[in-house]
């Protein structure tokens, strides 16, 4: 495996949390997408089936597991999945 850059924005430094069990620290970045990435737009679709495809919780805007795809660029964009 590779070797992260630690000061990539997209490399989380675990030693800021804490290290009682069951402890949380919020966390929020922004980061600008690369110019090679290849897509324009990043939508998913939240609701109450997330938690079931091992998001966090529902309606979760930010979990990528039911990201919305183009495949063909036609500005159709649709979710499928088996693990429902």
């Amino acid at each position: 495996m590779p070797r992260l850059d630690p000061r990539s924005p997209l490399v989380f430094d675990t030693r800021e949390l804490g290290r009682r069990p069951g402890s949380m620290h919020p966390e929020q970045r922004v980061v600008e997408a690369p110019e090679d990435l290849g897509t324009d737009v990043i939508a998913v679709a939240p609701g109450s089936f997330q938690s079931e495809l091992g998001c966090g919780g529902d309606w979760d805007p930010s979990c990528l597991r039911s990201w919305l795809q183009d495949p063909d660029g036609d500005g159709t964009y649709a979710f499928q999945t088996t693990s429902l």
